[in-house]
């Protein structure tokens, strides 16, 4: 059951979700009477966080940084880095560059469900049927481990 619904437009609705799961929501207004942009800008500007589909296990490590007051008093480094640990911990956290984490990016972006998704451990199918080549799931994958080949005539 929905917790506190609330009655709005169509037009506010698409960009409600469009803000959440896309990173050029502002740049693409959906229709020319759209206010998409002006209500990402407010939301944005409001300090709305933007849930974009990536998943991960681990959370990202927060690095110390010294205190206002000793940054100008000194050569010390601003930002203390990470201990040997935590950054063991945060290297579990790496997107691997060219190798596919799963994130779902693809499956979330691709506006005719052509990426299937095999399974844990497994990744993704694509259903060259229903497939445009419109290479959205190509922009979204954060690591790059998808490829676009042209089909041979």
């Amino acid at each position: 059951m929905l917790q506190n619904p609330v009655v709005m437009d169509g037009n506010t609705a698409v960009a409600h979700v469009a803000y959440r799961v896309n990173e050029v929501c502002a740049i693409y207004p959906i229709t020319p009477s759209s206010t998409m942009a002006e209500l990402a800008d407010e939301w944005s500007a409001a300090g709305l966080p933007l849930h974009l589909p990536v998943f991960s296990d681990v959370d990202p490590a927060v690095q110390r940084l010294l205190a206002d007051e000793h940054r100008t008093s000194g050569f010390d480094e601003v930002m203390a880095g990470l201990a040997e640990s935590e950054a063991r911990h945060e290297a579990q956290r790496c997107l691997s560059c060219g190798n596919c984490f799963e994130c779902d990016n693809c499956l979330a972006a691709c506006p005719e469900q052509a990426i299937g998704k095999l399974g844990p451990g497994r990744g993704y199918s694509v259903d060259n049927a229903k497939c445009t080549g419109c290479a959205v799931c190509f922009e979204q994958c954060p690591c790059h481990a998808m490829e676009m080949v042209a089909e041979p005539p």
